[in-house]
């Protein structure tokens, strides 16, 4: 693990604000990314490509403070999300396409 620019890097150009994060906190949350490739401050994410500020998510695409989320792309602050596309501030969506500020959605297309 380097320190370059501030920023705490590992194989996979994963990395972790070093003003977050101590460098063994970063090698630790290094440890459980799992095939994730230019991620910024992920923990227990895998197959997850370009996310920032993501917990426990699978196989997501430029997603942004997400939980628990699965096959999601270019959503934010999403929980326990599926399929999702430009949604935001979501929580126990599924399925949705270009949705702000929802909770409890399932299976919306805007």
């Amino acid at each position: 693990m380097q320190l370059i620019e501030g920023y705490y890097w590992t194989d996979g150009n994963n990395k972790w604000d070093s003003k977050k994060y101590s460098q063994e906190e970063a090698e630790n949350a290094s440890k459980k990314l799992v095939n994730c490739r230019n991620c910024v401050d992920c923990i227990n994410c895998e197959n997850c490509i370009n996310c920032k500020n993501c917990v426990n998510c699978l196989t997501c695409l430029e997603c942004n403070d997400c939980v628990n989320c699965e096959n999601c792309v270019n959503c934010g602050n999403c929980v326990n999300c599926g399929n999702c596309v430009n949604c935001g501030n979501c929580i126990n969506c599924e399925n949705c396409m270009n949705y702000k500020n929802c909770i409890n959605c399932e299976n919306f297309e805007s």
